[in-house]
């Protein structure tokens, strides 16, 4: 019994030596240049993205010129985004030249979504009946899982009935519900009344 225990001692013995060894003869693992470390992990040219809902209905779809995902920011950036928000009676668009998606997280609401949008940034709804409503900002944050979208510039809103200006909005894009920071000037086209 003595030996036995012996001869597994010396062969663990031997085994860990074997491994240690192993490793000591490796050679050490190359990391990227560092010219790489601003690239993206990947990327996609002329994208179209789908983005549904948990019961499988369709909540929005995103094209872009170029969309590059940067796994160690944890980001996404995008060149020419045009999300189309699906909404009853008729969907949302938003556009602009430049943005960004990432996950904002919080104690309450878990992992969220968030679609920064930049430079000539439009949000706009029409009808079948040709109303419409057309917002321009010059940054806009939107939170597609709730529907909402915010900013605090300026913004210029054009309906069919008239023009508004003001410093800030935040929009419930379920309910079609605007509301205006400061600094609100409207302007009602006379053959609308």
């Amino acid at each position: 019994m003595k030996r036995s225990y012996w001869l597994a001692l010396a062969i663990v013995v031997v085994l860990i030596f074997l491994v240690t060894w192993e490793g000591l003869e490796s050679p050490p693992r190359e990391s990227f240049p560092r010219e790489l470390d601003e690239e993206p992990d990947f990327y996609m040219e002329g994208a179209e993205i789908s983005q549904f809902d948990h019961l499988g209905e369709l909540r929005y779809r995103m094209r872009a010129d170029r969309v590059s995902h940067y796994t160690a920011r944890n980001i996404t950036e995008l060149v020419a985004p045009h999300l189309i928000l699906f909404e009853d009676p008729s969907p949302w668009e938003v556009s602009s030249v430049a943005g960004t998606i990432h996950h904002e997280v919080g104690a309450e609401t878990g992992s969220r979504e968030v679609v920064e949008l930049v430079d000539d940034v439009k949000l706009e709804r029409r009808s079948s009946e040709g109303n419409f409503i057309e917002v321009t900002t010059s940054a806009l944050t939107l939170y597609p899982d709730r529907k909402y979208a915010e900013t605090d510039q300026a913004v210029m809103i054009e309906t069919h009935t008239g023009r508004t200006t003001a410093h800030g909005l935040r929009a419930d894009l379920q309910t079609g519900q605007l509301t205006l920071y400061s600094g609100v000037h409207t302007v009602v086209l006379p053959e609308t009344l």
